[in-house]
C-alpha cells in the first residue's frame, strides 16, 4: 500500500467461534483462550520475515504495533521486519533471493506486488485445516479478497479504512447550524452546505470540501474502472455519470467553487485543517494529526437515496503468507492472531484501523486509549452496510489517474460531464493497451 500509516460500520451481531489453534497441542483450542507461551515454548525457534508495503514503517513501530504481541502469543517465533526503503523494494527483495514470511499491505496492493511477484499465495487448505470462521468478519473485505484470488484466498484482513464526514463545529456554531447527523441523504447535506457557504468579516466560509480521489475509489455506487473480462474502460456509465453530478452540485454553491487545482486533496485539506474555513471535509476516517487543533466531530458518510444506508467500499489491509515461507502453518497462525479477540481490540483501543471483527465487544472499545476521540460520535466510523467492491484488475491504476484528472475538470466547470467521462475513457484504455504491448 501506498498511503500513510493512519491506517467504521454500526454494531451488528456476535459472530461466530474464533480460530481453532491446531498444532498448539488442542486441536479444538482457539488463538484468544490460549495461554501466552503455552506449548508455542517447546516448539523449535523460527525466523518470520515480515514486509509492509508501505513508506514509514520503521522496525520500533512495527513491533510496537504487531511484533511484541506476536513474540508474547507464539514465543518461539521470532519476527524480523524489513522497512520499504531504497534497496528494500519489492523488486530488490525478488532479485536478491530474500524470503518474506508475511507481507502486509492494503486491498490495492496486491495485485501489483504479491501477484506480480509470485508471492501470493492460496490460504484455503490452511482456512480448512485450522476451521478458521471467516463469518465473524466484515463481509465485503472476505468478497473483496475472494475476488482477487480467483474465488480462493491469499490472506486475511486484519483491519479496514472507510469514509466519514469530519466537520468544525466552531463554524456551524457560528452561522448557528445544526451539525450533521448519521443517516442523512446527499441532497440533506447539500442543504446544510449551501447555509455554511457564507462570506463574514472578510472571510469567505465553504460549506463542503472532500478528498475527491479517495471518494470516487471508494464510491458507494460500486462504480469500476476496467471490465475484467474484457479489459476495457467501464467509466462511461450512469454510475459515473451519477457519482460526478452529485458532487458538482456542491462545487457549484456560489462561494464554493473550485479549480482543477484547489479541487484537489491538498487544497481541499487545508481549507479544513489549516485554513479553517471549510465547515465539512469528506474524507477518511483516519485520525489526523491537525484533529488536535480543532473543536471537530464526525459523522456518518451521507447515502444515496437509491441506496438508502450504503456506505462507500471497504478499504481493507491484509496479512498474506506468501508462497516462499518454509513455515506456512506457523505463518497462517500469525495472521490468524491479527484477526482475534484480543489483537482486535488493541487495533480498536488505538483507532489506528477499523477492526474487522465487529463484534459489540471489540467496536466498544474503538478509541479508548486516544484521547481526541473523547466525546466523539464513535458510529461515524461503523455505517450500517458497505458498498460492495468491483472486481479490481491490474489495470485500475492505469485507469483511476485518467479519470481523476478529468475529474477534477469536470468539477471546476472546464469540461461537461459526457465529454469528461469520454476523455479519461479514452486515455484510460490507451494506458492499458500500451501496458499489453509491452
Amino acid at each position: 500500500m501506498t498511503t500513510k500509516i493512519i491506517l467504521k460500520f454500526s454494531l451488528i451481531a456476535l459472530f461466530g467461534v474464533l480460530l481453532s489453534a491446531c498444532g498448539f497441542g488442542k486441536s479444538q483450542q482457539t488463538v484468544d483462550d490460549q495461554s501466552s507461551g503455552e506449548a508455542t515454548n517447546k516448539k523449535e525457534p523460527i525466523e518470520m520475515v515480515f514486509y509492509i508495503q508501505a513508506s514509514g514503517w520503521t522496525e520500533e513501530l512495527f513491533m510496537e504495533q504487531y511484533g511484541n504481541a506476536i513474540k508474547q502469543t507464539f514465543p518461539h517465533i521470532m519476527p524480523k521486519f524489513i522497512p520499504v526503503g531504497k534497496g528494500t523494494m519489492m523488486e530488490d527483495l525478488i532479485s536478491s533471493g530474500q524470503t518474506i514470511d508475511i507481507w502486509m499491505g492494503s486491498v490495492n496492493a496486491i495485485l501489483p506486488f504479491p501477484v506480480k511477484y509470485d508471492l501470493a499465495y492460496d490460504i484455503s487448505d490452511l482456512l480448512k485445516t485450522h476451521n478458521y470462521n471467516m463469518d465473524k468478519l466484515e463481509p465485503t473485505s472476505i468478497e473483496q479478497m475472494r475476488n482477487l484470488a480467483g474465488g480462493g484466498m491469499y490472506g486475511l484482513p486484519y483491519g479496514t479504512t472507510t469514509m466519514l464526514i469530519k466537520y468544525n463545529k466552531d463554524i456551524f456554531d457560528k452561522f448557528g447550524v445544526p451539525y450533521p447527523e448519521d443517516g442523512i441523504t446527499w441532497d440533506d447535506l447539500y442543504e446544510i452546505a449551501k447555509k455554511l457557504t457564507r462570506s463574514e468579516g472578510g472571510i469567505q466560509y465553504r460549506g463542503f470540501s472532500m478528498t475527491t480521489g479517495h471518494i470516487m475509489l471508494l464510491n458507494q455506487l460500486s462504480a469500476g474502472f476496467v471490465d475484467p473480462m474484457t479489459e476495457k474502460t467501464t467509466l462511461i456509465t450512469n454510475n459515473w455519470k451519477q457519482i460526478a453530478e452529485n458532487f458538482y452540485r456542491f462545487y457549484s454553491i456560489p462561494g464554493n467553487e473550485v479549480t482543477d487545482k484547489t479541487v484537489q486533496l491538498e487544497s481541499q485539506k487545508r481549507s479544513f485543517f489549516q485554513d479553517k474555513v471549510s465547515a465539512m471535509y469528506i474524507t477518511l476516517s483516519n485520525l489526523e494529526e491537525e484533529l488536535k487543533t480543532m473543536n471537530w466531530d464526525a459523522a456518518q458518510l451521507p447515502t444515496f437515496k437509491t441506496s438508502p444506508g450504503v456506505a462507500t467500499q471497504s478499504y481493507p489491509n491484509y496479512a498474506l503468507v506468501t508462497k516462499q515461507s518454509k513455515n506456512k502453518n506457523d505463518a497462517f497462525q500469525v495472521i490468524s492472531f491479527l484477526t482475534s479477540s484480543d489483537m482486535q481490540k488493541q487495533f480498536a483501543r488505538k483507532a489506528t484501523i477499523v477492526p474487522v471483527v465487529m463484534t459489540k465487544e471489540v467496536i466498544q472499545q474503538f478509541g479508548q486509549d486516544v484521547p481526541m476521540l473523547s466525546g466523539k460520535n464513535m458510529n461515524a466510523w461503523f455505517p450500517a452496510k458497505m458498498a460492495q467492491a468491483p472486481v479490481k484488475t491490474k489495470y485500475d491504476g492505469l485507469v483511476q489517474p485518467m479519470l481523476y484528472n478529468e475529474m477534477y475538470k469536470y468539477l471546476a466547470g472546464m469540461k461537461d460531464i459526457n465529454t469528461a467521462l469520454r476523455d479519461a475513457s479514452e486515455a484510460g484504455q490507451k494506458a492499458i493497451d500500451s501496458e499489453k504491448m509491452k
